[in-house]
């Protein structure tokens, strides 16, 4: 997708070493590194519970802008929405449940949900307004994808078990690079630049109900309570976290 973009002369690659730099940290913190602790936690929970899990973005994305980015620190409406963030995500994890392993499965989900935190801190200051939301679109994305193929390949060399190519498989990860992330962070980037890092963080608040929905009738996996509760919880201190945008007043005629 991106590819297409730069092919048609909608985009361009980055330019020097100074802006590949850049988009090189961006895509370990949004790309490399979320995307194999999301791969191996949702091997060991629900694709139901890991979407509500990656909801908590907004979360992380509020408590490290309010640390280290001017105008976004927290007021008391801001800190209540945290700790009712905080309250959902306790009770969708069950920590006090026995079975290690899916608890694993789901700080996999949260660590993945909290790199995306640093990630929309991390282009709000140091990409935004310095590199052109496309640019650094296809360079991230281009970048992530050399590093993910160098330790694909390193892993698979080093590892006892058999590979093999399914192609169900491979038209699966073209669909998710082409529309999850070529077309994802075309828009992310200008998001982020239009309305904020934590405003931008919000549009996460969909993915539990999209994901619960398709869980429950594709995969004919089950909801409890806690995630029909704690992710409701959640989601009221992700709105309790959004900053306001101001909408200028169009000008009076004849003004």
């Amino acid at each position: 997708m991106l590819g297409v973009a730069v092919r048609f002369g909608v985009a361009r690659y980055p330019r020097g070493l100074a802006e590949w730099r850049i988009v090189t940290v961006a895509a370990l913190i949004q790309n490399v590194v979320p995307f194999a602790f999301l791969a191996w936690g949702e091997e060991r929970v629900t694709s139901s519970l890991a979407s509500v899990l990656n909801a908590s973005t907004p979360l992380w994305t509020a408590a490290f802008a309010a640390a280290f980015l001017a105008g976004e620190r927290l007021d008391l409406r801001r800190a209540v929405g945290l700790l009712l963030g905080i309250t959902g995500v306790v009770l969708i994890a069950e920590p006090w449940r026995a079975g290690g392993g899916h608890v694993l499965g789901e700080v996999a989900c949260l660590g993945a949900a909290a790199m995306y935190g640093v990630g929309f801190v991390y282009t709000s200051r140091f990409i935004s307004g310095k590199v052109p939301p496309m640019t650094a679109a296809v360079g991230q994305v281009t970048s992530g994808a050399i590093v993910a193929t160098a330790i694909a390949l390193v892993t698979t060399a080093t590892s006892s078990s058999a590979t093999h190519v399914d192609p169900h498989i491979v038209a699966s990860m073209l669909t998710l690079g082409a529309v999850g992330t070529g077309l994802a962070y075309i828009m992310f980037f200008d998001l982020i630049e239009t309305a904020g890092p934590t405003v931008a963080s919000t549009v996460t608040f969909a993915t539990p109900f999209v994901g619960v929905l398709l869980g429950l009738i594709v995969l004919g996996e089950r909801v409890g309570w806690n995630v029909a509760y704690g992710g409701a919880i959640a989601i009221a201190g992700i709105l309790a976290v959004r900053r306001r945008i101001a909408v200028a007043e169009p000008a009076e005629v004849g003004a």
